[in-house]
């Protein structure tokens, strides 16, 4: 009985580190995915930037070759 009592506070031990392991990889992961967020939304608003250039030329264009 006692090597099946050790052997179940290993697995136990095993398992607590393997759950703080998991805690750790899913708060990484919520990091990072936010960090991509907000990349995805400045590029957003420098496309917005852009286009709004690019109408901006495109009329200034139209107005010379009128």
């Amino acid at each position: 009985f006692a090597v099946v009592a050790e052997e179940v506070r290993n697995l136990a031990q095993r398992s607590a580190v393997a759950a703080k392991d998991t805690a750790a990889l899913i708060g990484t992961s919520v990091e990072q995915s936010n960090h991509g967020a907000e990349v995805v939304v400045k590029a957003a608003d420098a496309i917005g930037q852009i286009l709004d250039i690019a109408r901006n030329v495109a009329g200034n264009a139209r107005e010379v070759t009128t």
